[in-house]
């Protein structure tokens, strides 16, 4: 497959000082640097109108303006560099993962605590994610204008655009999964195992941003083992380890930290049980998922207007609250009254999980509004047919399926867990599915510009 499409005609060919400067201009055109250029010139820019004139914002009326998770982030950070550790207020907590807190301490101890710091640190990790990109595109096609589609997929992608304007995991997350996937896939096409490693350690650091990457980081290697073990055989074997060995070691820390302090084995964060309850319990009763008046409002305001959270023994109206003195305690009740309450109703919770597996790829939803939706509406066109389509193209692509498996291990963990059909959720998947729909719009745009010629062609012969 990758010798169907080829570096552009113009390099192979040769002529005078003009055709030569239209040579250099399309190399620097498609170059990794311009993608990732891009990439951060409109993450800067986006942000400036985001924010308007709250860009000038610092400390704490920085965190205000930005309001729910972010500003539970804020105070994390806050603490961190007050000297207090990995808080929530007052106490020691593990309610998220502790790598973009630490991160962004960083940052704003160095250059301050405002926008200007956030948004410099979020485009440069945006700008990372698309050179990856581009390297990933163009190590599975041999061709610098599939690389560098892919890579202006991720600079101008509205989701990524939007986290890179907030204090949220995404942008560092989504980064460096970007780049572990890269080494899994130089590992299949040179076959150093040290490459393995390198990833595992990429994809640790990820779930330490966003516990949800663990699927990916689980299901990897025994997909690229199996996939390679024909050709490979214990050599195989051996990098999936160093792979696994890796990971656990960069999860290592955390996970001592939180037994030091909690007395459980908590590798990532507390807050998995929420979550599942969230998307899983019964307040979602005789509703569905499809149902426009009750996802028109945010996740957890979806939840006080249901207002069923007494159907949960031990919880109440207050279960939501992030006050409560033991949040190990309460998110570990709430894992285990949710995985009772899917045992004894197992068609609702296939119901559920069938319509969110349905939701997750839908173009827009009708709780956006409408500039939104037609950005969200443009970008599925642009990425969902054409990258379905080079994914099953690309299935008997060795090095095609490291780039496949956050895609699937994505769309899995949505679907089993998600709380409603918002779709940034899906965003981790889609840099990864714009590789492959890169190369079906190089592939189309080869075919045209073929049966355009064979027209001209047979035209000229008639005449």
């Amino acid at each position: 497959m990758a010798s169907e499409v080829r570096q552009p005609e113009a390099c192979c060919l040769s002529g005078g000082p003009v055709l030569a400067e239209r040579v250099r201009l399309w190399e620097i055109l498609l170059s990794p640097w311009t993608v990732a250029a891009v990439a951060l010139l409109a993450r800067l820019a986006f942000g400036v109108i985001y924010w308007g004139e709250q860009i000038w914002l610092t400390d704490q009326a920085f965190a205000d303006a930005q309001g729910g998770d972010p500003s539970k982030y804020a105070v994390i950070i806050r603490n961190i560099l007050a000297g207090n550790g990995f808080a929530f207020y007052d106490r020691p907590s593990a309610r998220s993962g502790p790598l973009m807190p630490y991160v962004m301490a960083a940052v704003f101890w160095l250059l301050g605590t405002n926008f200007w710091s956030l948004l410099g640190a979020n485009a440069l990790f945006g700008a990372a994610t698309a050179w990856a990109t581009w390297k990933m595109g163009n190590a599975l096609y041999e061709d610098r204008r599939v690389a560098a589609i892919a890579g202006v997929f991720v600079a101008l992608n509205p989701g990524l655009l939007h986290w890179s304007a907030m204090l949220m995991t995404e942008s560092l997350c989504i980064a460096l999964l970007a780049w572990g996937i890269l080494y899994v896939v130089e590992f299949v096409q040179t076959g150093r195992s040290a490459r393995m490693a390198v990833a595992g350690g990429l994809l640790g650091l990820a779930a330490l941003s966003r516990s949800e990457t663990l699927a990916t980081a689980l299901i990897l290697p025994l997909a690229v083992g199996l996939r390679d073990r024909r050709e490979r055989g214990t050599r195989s074997g051996r990098a999936a380890l160093a792979f696994l060995v890796a990971l656990v070691v960069t999860l290592a820390p955390w996970t001592v930290r939180n037994y030091v302090r909690f007395g459980v084995v908590l590798p990532m964060t507390s807050s998995g049980g929420v979550a599942l309850l969230h998307g899983n319990g019964p307040q979602y009763e005789g509703v569905g998922i499809f149902d426009r008046e009750v996802w028109r409002l945010a996740p957890r305001e979806t939840l006080q207007a249901l207002n069923r959270y007494d159907l949960v023994p031990g919880f109440g109206a207050s279960f939501n609250r992030y006050d409560r003195e033991d949040e190990i305690e309460e998110r570990g009740k709430a894992l285990r009254w949710t995985l009772d309450y899917i045992r004894e109703r197992p068609g609702q919770y296939l119901k559920r999980c069938l319509g969110r597996l349905i939701t997750i790829w839908l173009p827009w939803t009708a709780v956006m509004s409408p500039l939104h939706r037609v950005a969200k509406a443009l970008l599925w066109l642009a990425l969902v047919p054409l990258g379905a389509w080079g994914l099953w193209r690309a299935r008997h692509i060795s090095a095609a399926l490291p780039v496949m498996v956050p895609i699937f291990a994505t769309t899995l963990v949505l679907t089993l867990i998600l709380l409603d059909p918002a779709l940034a959720y899906r965003t981790p998947a889609e840099p990864f599915l714009g590789v492959f729909a890169a190369w079906g719009w190089v592939t189309l745009w080869r075919r045209w510009r073929k049966s355009g010629l064979a027209g001209s062609e047979g035209r000229g012969a008639l005449s």
